[in-house]
């Protein structure tokens, strides 16, 4: 039991009442301690003996900047006025401006953990690992310059994370037992390291994948994001206070690379669960002076009511998925709403693959500029596209991109199509990552820089997943080159497509499309059957659907279910 501090946080210099002042708490869990100025020997400290401090080196530096972890004296270092990326923007915004601080700082979280008992007493042993693991790392979170200042953090980091996977018993089974930790870097050396794809992950249960590629202590444990995967039983990734500092930093690179600054407002449709991408993007555009609109998807606030918002709000900036992007127009445009004239200028699209037909559509029907971003649950925001519109710019410093051969994987060559194999070089503290197929295809549009700022990383071109199709009699149909094919059809409204077993024991592609209110109904029926057959080479089952059906049957879905396979 210990006694209750004189102040509560967030309470700003009111003393607690007698008889709460009385009372006792029980201590469950190791906390930070109350002050975390401590940058050198001879900062104050309230509750650390100098033994302690000395014996650690007197380098405490914050870990946490979530505000449920600080204390009411909490300080971080100080930020240059200026900050990367943004030339001639003043850092206004403290809590903005803590997620850039540079320089030296240490993973202090497991040290001070590992220095104390339960109790509170000194734990030699602890000590002598804490000056293992509190060793200095140096947190590049500033844009680079130059290739070579890439290449320097990439080589630092491609150890660290070499390192942090040899921590899970899954990589331990996996890796060469003499892995080279030294010459990791090398690309000979790098490449005996096994691609990890999503089959051996989905072997592991979520108890076993706590146990075998956790690494990191519930108390370290800041928040849980739930795996991207539509099959098999999900996952939950646990992130790290640390972690998440890394987190803020990729997703705000992807907003800032847009144009959003502080002023703007976001309407933000993604949704608001489990999945990371809603609310992280809310709480890094908060941290960048930008409004929020927490809508989340229609399972969270109904779609009709955020096209209401959307008008009454006047948002300067929406984000979401690209599917319900088309979705909010659709519904808008049966109500009467007319988008094109709304206050939205730029939307931020991510989680699903955005073709060029599905970005016109979306487009056309907002009358604002579309900006995709690229991520995944399992790494971060990895990449985001600039004014060029050309491929995703990807955080080559904070990740190790390969593009491999699906079937050898051997490098391909730039402007190749290949398999993504990508390795998180920081947010490596709780699932290190390494190596890891998603399942995407891209392609490199650029390795080398193209200017400066957000111009030095390279360019990343994304093709389609490699699953998602029907076979249907011997002939595969794609899903991405289906959804491309319909929403360039300018009649068509939306449409979903559904493989059913048909009575003579032969299957059928049953189309579902809602036809716009200037189409001629007979004439688009007739294109659509003729091309549907002289491009996929099947003659399809067409139903006309009324304007609304699709978006009152997609409310609620957190991806619209446009191909359903129901034989």
């Amino acid at each position: 039991m210990r006694a209750l501090p004189a102040h509560l946080p967030g309470r700003r210099g009111r003393p607690l009442g007698p008889r709460l002042g009385r009372l006792r708490q029980v201590s469950r869990a190791p906390r930070f301690p109350p002050s975390h100025r401590l940058h050198g020997p001879d900062a104050r400290r309230r509750t650390d003996t100098a033994e302690d401090h000395a014996a650690l080196g007197g380098h405490f530096r914050p870990v946490a900047v979530d505000p449920a972890r600080r204390r009411r004296d909490h300080r971080l270092p100080p930020l240059p006025g200026r900050l990367p990326g943004r030339r001639g923007f003043r850092a206004h915004d403290r809590r903005f401006a803590r997620r850039h601080a540079g320089g030296q700082r240490r993973e202090t979280g497991a040290a001070r953990r590992l220095c104390r008992s339960r109790s509170g007493r000194r734990n030699a042993g602890g000590l002598r690992r804490a000056e293992a693991l509190d060793r200095p790392v140096r947190m590049t979170l500033a844009l680079p310059e130059s290739q070579a200042e890439i290449d320097a953090v990439r080589r630092e980091r491609m150890r660290a994370a070499a390192e942090a996977a040899l921590r899970a018993r899954i990589h331990r089974k996996r890796l060469p037992a003499d892995l080279d930790l030294d010459r990791i870097h090398e690309p000979e050396e790098w490449r005996r390291i096994p691609v990890l794809d999503k089959e051996e992950l989905r072997a592991l249960s979520p108890r076993a994948f706590m146990t075998d590629f956790n690494i990191a202590p519930r108390e370290d444990i800041q928040e849980y994001w739930r795996s991207g995967g539509s099959t098999g039983k999900p996952l939950f990734y646990p992130r790290t206070f640390r972690d998440m500092e890394f987190m803020f930093e990729g997703f705000r690179r992807g907003i800032h690379l847009a144009g959003v600054e502080a002023g703007d407002t976001a309407h933000i449709s993604y949704p608001l669960g489990i999945h990371p991408v809603g609310h992280v993007s809310a709480r890094v555009c908060q941290q960048m002076g930008v409004g929020v609109n927490w809508a989340g998807a229609g399972a969270n606030t109904p779609s009709a009511a955020q096209v209401e918002l959307i008008d009454q709000m006047q948002p300067t900036v929406w984000m979401g998925m690209p599917g319900y992007a088309l979705h909010l127009a659709n519904l808008a445009e049966a109500a009467g709403f007319d988008l094109k004239n709304s206050s939205v200028q730029k939307i931020l699209c991510c989680a699903e693959p955005l073709s060029a037909a599905k970005r016109a559509k979306i487009e056309s029907m907002w009358g604002a500029t579309v900006f995709d971003g690229f991520g995944m649950t399992e790494m971060c925001m990895m990449g985001a596209e600039d004014d060029m519109h050309d491929g995703f710019r990807m955080w080559t410093d904070m990740f190790h991109l390969e593009v491999l051969d699906p079937e050898s994987h051997e490098p391909v060559g730039p402007g190749e199509e290949g398999v993504l194999v990508s390795t998180a070089l920081w947010n490596v503290n709780a699932t290190p990552f390494i190596r890891w197929n998603s399942g995407d295809l891209v392609v490199w549009r650029s390795t080398e820089p193209e200017g400066d700022g957000y111009r030095v990383f390279p360019r990343l071109k994304h093709a389609h997943r490699t699953a998602g199709f029907f076979k249907v009699r011997g002939i595969n149909v794609t899903h991405g080159d289906f959804e491309d094919f319909m929403f360039a059809m300018a009649g068509v409204q939306d449409f979903k497509c559904e493989a059913l077993a048909g009575p003579d024991a032969l299957d059928v592609l049953r189309v579902s499309y809602e036809a716009r209110k200037e189409a001629d109904a007979g004439a688009l029926a007739a294109e659509l059957s003729e091309k549907i057959r002289n491009t996929f080479e099947l003659r399809p089952e067409l139903v006309q659907l009324d304007l609304g059906t699709l978006a009152r049957e997609f409310e609620g879905a957190v991806k619209a279910p446009r191909f359903q396979d129901n034989r």
